[in-house]
């Protein structure tokens, strides 16, 4: 009972101070939108990507999109050090959502704009003009067709997606 009662303590106290977390470091790109740094697993603030087994189309042609996603997350966050505001978490699994910056540009912002991701308007509204560019320039996904990631995870009975968004309080 008393681990219990300790367990839920530190819970409470790390979601209490979640409020001020910024999490600054190299980044690992483990997932097309999701990366490890000093310990979280830091999922980008309004910002989806494509699974590891989903594919686009360009034309009728499939082209397996992940590893250019991948690739492009990888080429941005090689650029310096990743500063991470967190928004939500973290939870137990040591998972938050953050807005990422890195040489002081925001990591999310460009992705999309790369055409390498979809922006989570559920999270934050700040990338659709981001989107709109990469669809009008054709780039990455907007070369073709793409499914939204949730829905292709739907569709495919994959439960797992990102951790809820619950926003710290200020």
């Amino acid at each position: 009972m008393l681990r219990l009662i300790a367990a839920a303590s530190l819970l409470v106290a790390t979601a209490s101070s979640a409020a001020a977390l910024t999490i600054t470091g190299t980044a690992e790109v483990i997932d097309s939108d999701l990366l490890v740094i000093d310990g979280y697993r830091v999922y980008l603030l309004g910002v989806e990507s494509v699974e590891a087994q989903q594919l686009c189309t360009i034309g009728t042609q499939a082209w397996e999109c992940y590893p250019a996603a991948v690739r492009q997350l990888q080429t941005i966050m090689s650029e310096g050090v990743a500063t991470c505001e967190v928004i939500s978490g973290p939870n137990f699994l040591m998972e938050v959502i953050a807005r990422c910056t890195v040489n002081g540009e925001d990591v999310g912002e460009r992705l999309v704009r790369s055409g390498f991701a979809l922006p989570v308007t559920a999270e934050t509204e700040v990338y659709a003009e981001a989107f709109a560019a990469a669809q009008a320039a054709g780039v990455g996904f907007w070369q073709g067709t793409v499914t939204p990631p949730a829905e292709w995870r739907r569709a495919n009975g994959i439960l797992a997606g990102r951790p809820p968004f619950r926003p710290v309080a200020p």
